[in-house]
């Protein structure tokens, strides 16, 4: 036999299961991370969010988002003409209404997942931001507490 004949009458459409693929990834991430978590010890939470609506938040509820993102519009807002002003080459590319669209696309879609405590949701915002100008990541990210306090990469 041909690997012609072979291939000939086998299609797979690699886009349908990339996609199915990373909608799994996706609600196995929800579901690990929608569990309330507390404030850990040493930690502070200034943003107008409480850890019951985080959990809610990254469960996917609209509701729960619309009140975070709308209750800290103008915080966001801040941070996202200070992202600007730190990375002015990305003035001629993007805006910073795009960088707020990019944050609630990226909590709408289940990309972020925040913890309940400042440094956590700044670093998801912050991390929102650096991925704006090239259409957002398509990866899940949670804020690991670790010296350097960055994001880093979730376990699925």
């Amino acid at each position: 036999m041909t690997d012609g004949a072979a291939v000939k009458g086998f299609e797979v459409d690699f886009e349908q299961l990339v996609e199915a693929a990373r909608q799994r990834k996706r609600e196995k991430a929800a579901k690990n991370f929608s569990l309330v978590e507390e404030i850990p010890a040493g930690e502070s939470l200034t943003w107008a969010v409480t850890p019951e609506q985080v959990a809610r938040i990254n469960a996917r509820n609209r509701e729960a988002l619309d009140g975070f993102y709308f209750a800290n519009l103008r915080r966001l807002t801040f941070s996202a003409y200070r992202f600007m002003r730190n990375n002015a080459y990305l003035q001629s590319v993007i805006s910073y209404e795009d960088l707020l669209q990019q944050v609630y696309f990226d909590l709408r879609t289940g990309v972020l997942k925040l913890r309940p405590f400042d440094s956590a949701i700044s670093s998801a915002v912050y991390h929102s931001f650096r991925y704006a100008a090239v259409g957002g990541d398509d990866e899940v990210y949670i804020y690991q507490v670790k010296e350097k306090r960055k994001c880093q990469k979730a376990e699925n």
